[in-house]
């Protein structure tokens, strides 16, 4: 049984350690804990083969594999500044901006409570407040 461990795992591990590597370079998710399942399965080998000169690489791996899968698990930080920054002009009226917008993309007249909606945002977005019919900053 010894020698036909010893004989015939390395093909299964190289084509584990192959995919595994094609998985971490497409970013997979799961790469490093596979890559991690493999070194348990190299360090059963090692020690079946006797082939200890491998298990300071094995070892190192392990640190390796189980770092980046740390690293890939957690959340990246998210920035408190949007991506980009709302333009909205000042010189044109925001209910022209709002209204050219449809027209570009194919709407001649917009629903008018979406266009309300749309200029609220906008009023929001510029000046901070919501904008009423009633009262609110008027441009």
């Amino acid at each position: 049984m010894r020698s036909t461990v010893v004989t015939y795992l390395p093909w299964l591990l190289s084509t584990v350690t192959i995919w595994m590597t094609l998985l971490a370079g497409n970013k997979h998710r799961l790469a490093w804990a596979i890559g991690l399942c493999n070194q348990a399965l190299w360090l059963g080998w090692i020690i079946a083969a006797e082939a200890w000169g491998l298990l300071p690489m094995n070892l190192a791996l392990w640190v390796v594999y189980g770092r980046n899968h740390l690293k890939w698990s957690r959340p990246e930080p998210r920035s408190a500044e949007p991506a980009t920054k709302l333009i909205v002009s000042e010189t044109v009226p925001l209910w022209e901006q709002v209204d050219a917008l449809f027209v570009k993309h194919g709407v001649d007249t917009p629903p008018w409570r979406l266009r309300d909606e749309l200029v609220s945002h906008l009023l929001w977005a510029r000046f901070g407040l919501r904008w009423t019919a009633e009262g609110g900053r008027k441009l």
